[in-house]
This record gives structure tokens, sequence and C-alpha cells, in this order.
């Protein structure tokens, strides 16, 4: 998901992780890291910026909501959606207080019920992770009900470690921090570009598209 880009904002410094914290998973041969957003939980990012923009009493574009979002790096945690609301209000008339605009934030992600089956089922095979361009707002949203995490070995958001996929850099700290050659992994987005960039680093990348062909790539990297 391209969360830089478009909808994924900081609420707290420090966030709880909630239910999702390291387990204790034995090695196994092979690992795979999921992105979250678009891959494991749904996410209607179309609309949650179309309902952004109708709140503002000005006419203005899902397409300008996500520039503005774009332009606060929010992702990388440095700013708030708090900066993001004065910005709203003052530049775009939003019609509503902050806790509204929380709620629109993260109400256009959803679970998906095909995902617990295949994370009980993957975790007997290899060690997984989540690499996540989010924020904070969004992770309490998840790790409440939408993303069962008790599968994941470790997790690593990128408004804890301020960074965003589109770098290098990002790959480069997980990889340091998990005890995998990157050629024994296998990590699956749903932005091509991310995808990309973990090829840089030696990964090996499967570009999301739906859960069947996602399936498939797991089969033949687990064996």
């Amino acid at each position: 998901m391209v969360v830089a880009s478009v909808s994924m904002a900081l609420f707290y410094a420090t966030p709880p992780r909630l239910a999702c914290r390291v387990v204790n998973t034995p090695k196994h041969q092979r690992a795979v890291i999921f992105d979250v957003g678009g891959v494991l939980v749904d996410y209607d990012r179309d609309g949650t910026l179309a309902t952004i923009a109708a709140k503002c009493g000005v006419e203005i574009s899902g397409d300008d909501i996500a520039a503005l979002i774009a332009s606060l790096d929010l992702s990388e945690g440095t700013r708030t959606i708090s900066d993001l609301f004065d910005l709203l209000v003052s530049q775009h008339g939003f019609r509503g207080n902050l806790d509204d605009l929380h709620q629109i934030w993260s109400a256009g992600l959803a679970a998906r019920p095909w995902v617990p089956e295949l994370l009980t089922a993957l975790a007997e095979k290899a060690t997984l992770y989540i690499l996540s361009d989010t924020n904070a707002v969004h992770w309490q949203r998840i790790t409440n009900g939408l993303l069962p995490c008790h599968s994941f070995s470790e997790i690593f958001l990128s408004h804890e470690f301020h960074l965003t996929k589109h770098r290098l850099e990002a790959f480069r700290y997980v990889l340091a921090r998990i005890p995998y050659a990157p050629g024994e992994i296998l990590f699956i987005d749903d932005t091509f570009e991310h995808v990309e960039r973990a090829r840089q680093v030696g990964l090996i990348g499967h570009h999301f598209r739906d859960q069947n062909v996602m399936r498939t790539a797991l089969s033949e990297h687990v064996v």
C-alpha cells in the first residue's frame, strides 16, 4: 500500500502494539514478509480520500487530499494527524473535529476472512514478518479484530522506525534485524514500486493482486 503518498498518519508518538508483539517462533528455512493494507487487510483508499474531501467547505478532490497527505510525510512518524487536521481546517474548511477525522481515517479498513487460516497454516512452514507503511491510528484499528498477529515473529511499522518502503534503507533495516539472507525471504506487497525496491536488496518479490496467485507464490517459496 502506498501509504506515504495517501493516507496513513501518526497519532501517538510511541503507540502500543496491542496484541501484536514478538512471538518466539522457531526458525524455519524460509521467511515471508507481508505488507498489511491491501494484502492482509482490505483498505478503501479512494473512499477514504473522497470522504475527507466531502467534509471540506471548499471544492477539493481526493487526489488533492492525497497530495496534501503526501506533503506531510505522515507515515515516517515525524508529523501527526493533528497536523493534517489543522491544514484541512485552515486551508480547506474541514467541517468536523479531530475525532471525526480519526473515524474517517480508519473507516476504510476491513478484515479479509481468508487471512487467519492462511497465516495459521503458513506459520507452520515459514517465519512470518510484517513490514508496513502505517500509523498509530490505523494500526490500533487493525489490531482491534482485523488481523490476527500471533503468527508473526516480528512486526516493523514505518511510523516507529521512521522509514517507509520507498527507501531501500527500510528493507536494509529489517534485514539487519532478522536471521535470514535476502534470498530466503519472500516479500509480498500490493505496491509494485515497493516490490521492486525489495528486489534491489535481494528479496524475492511478489506483487499482490489476488489471494490465489499469492498462494501459488507462497507454495513455491515454502517447500
